[in-house]
């Protein structure tokens, strides 16, 4: 999606009875305080979302930027019903540099309706960190704890430069897809996964990149 505030409007997803929706939002903006939004705390990039007369929220604390540069930045939200199929339409609060906004709306089924979990990512700085001080690396890795049998673990992957062929992802996940979008060096490329866990306990999402 090009460099702009929306509203964007996505694809038709299908709905479903008692499904959950994730929207994994990545946007490429130098703008550390881009508004409000619904948890000020987070400074979240989404002013809303619309779409199958659900309620959408921002999934707390899954504000992520850079620890490296300003412009990367991730989020997520969330919903929960038995709509019929729907176009979500996202309104950021800003519009982003180039090359803009990716974003993906997954559906799940046999979640239970709760605000999904967050884990952070040793190489960002969540809910409005500093987004400074960081270090060039060739490592992705998310250390995610399941509290249970058959949870789903789910992870959204920004690696700026990286195209899906650089970048070498946990084999123990399965890739519900990579977009790549780019300008130049810059990029909202995204990646996607997911792991149903076999047990309570902490997993950790491995990936590598060929270049930092």
């Amino acid at each position: 999606i090009s460099a702009s505030a929306g509203p964007f409007t996505l694809p038709s997803i299908s709905g479903g009875t008692n499904m959950l929706y994730i929207v994994a939002i990545t946007v490429y903006s130098s703008n550390a305080d881009p508004g409000t939004g619904p948890a000020p705390s987070d400074n979240p990039f989404t002013a809303s979302i619309t779409g199958g007369g659900l309620t959408w929220d921002f999934i707390n604390g899954t504000r992520g930027c850079s620890s490296r540069i300003a412009e990367p930045n991730d989020e997520m939200w969330w919903a929960y019903g038995s709509p019929s199929a729907f176009q979500a339409v996202v309104t950021l609060e800003a519009a982003t540099a180039a090359p803009g906004t990716t974003i993906t709306i997954v559906r799940i089924s046999g979640a239970s309706n709760a605000e999904p979990k967050n884990g952070v990512n040793a190489n960002t700085l969540s809910n409005g960190g500093a987004c400074s001080g960081g270090a060039d690396s060739t490592l992705v890795n998310i250390t995610v704890t399941a509290d249970a049998t058959n949870e789903m673990i789910f992870v959204l992957v920004h690696p700026r430069n990286s195209a899906e062929s650089a970048f070498t992802t946990d084999t123990s996940y399965t890739k519900i897809q990579f977009i790549a979008n780019t300008v130049g060096g810059n990029g909202v490329n995204q990646g996607t996964y997911y792991l149903i866990a076999a047990g309570a306990g902490a997993d950790l999402f491995n990936g590598t990149m060929t270049a930092t």
